[in-house]
């Protein structure tokens, strides 16, 4: 068993410029385990550079990859967190008092900041950006659909949020948020279809326009100046996508030609 019993784990696709920094914020873990999906690039060879031990896993979804990952690991203390994130100080140390911890729950939030056009973002509903990544193996698990995985205790107990932040550096350029998108659109129209049925052509116009007012003015990510403006944008972009793949693409066909 680890010394602290507390196991890392990430998933990767092609992430040999994010990893050296994630990497870099683990050290204080017993173990790291990296779950490629058999990267083109160099990521597995930099996992390994920095003692991580790397799985070789197709991926079939978001919480199906990180429920893989928890398999793998030794200890029932896991963190599970992204290439393209960085646990600050503080985060650890919480993370090290919690599993040190007689009476801890089963999961942990923390408060994710994302790094965005050269500043973390503070509004837009960007920040704080609470997801559950510290959890015991044996009381949680993520639920698996194909995008947005969610980490549920199996007691119900609740929640907590540690101190500290948890960094984000999703995007390092618009282009790179605008490739997010079409790739979220895509899996999201395909879960909206199957939970609600194609959408109307109504909503493939109002909720575009809603989300740019949500997360502008509702969220004040004016207040985040130029920023702020590219991330509502790019949010109504995504969820226009996403309605119109459902309406448009995946619409089943209600009457054969001739008719």
């Amino acid at each position: 068993m680890a010394k602290n019993g507390l196991t890392i784990t990430i998933i990767c696709l092609n992430e040999e410029k994010n990893l050296p920094r994630v990497l870099a914020s683990t050290s204080f873990a017993d173990e790291v385990l990296v779950i490629d999906d058999h990267s083109h690039d160099q990521s597995a060879q930099i996992a390994r550079k920095f003692g991580a031990k790397v799985i070789q896993h197709k991926f079939e979804g978001y919480g199906q990859q990180k429920n893989f990952a928890a398999n793998q690991a030794q200890n029932n203390w896991i963190l599970s967190i992204d290439a393209d994130e960085e646990i600050s100080p503080e985060l650890r140390d919480a993370v090290l008092a919690v599993i040190h911890s007689e009476d801890a729950n089963a999961v942990y939030s923390v408060d994710r900041r994302t790094y965005f056009l050269g500043k973390f973002i503070r509004f837009g509903g960007w920040y704080p950006d609470q997801v559950a990544r510290l959890y015991n193996r044996t009381r949680a698990r993520f639920t698996e659909p194909k995008v947005h995985e969610i980490l549920v205790p199996s007691d119900g107990s609740p929640v907590n949020l540690l101190k500290g932040p948890l960094n984000h550096y999703s995007f390092p350029t618009v282009a790179s948020q605008l490739e997010r998108n079409i790739k979220y659109a895509n899996l999201g129209a395909q879960e909206l279809v199957a939970r609600k049925g194609n959408p109307s052509l109504f909503a493939v116009f109002i909720r575009p326009a809603w989300k740019i007012f949500e997360c502008l003015i509702l969220k004040a990510g004016i207040l985040d100046g130029v920023a702020g403006i590219v991330i509502a944008l790019n949010a109504g972009h995504s969820m226009f996508m996403k309605y119109s793949i459902a309406y448009f693409d995946l619409t089943k066909t209600r009457n054969k030609i001739g008719e």
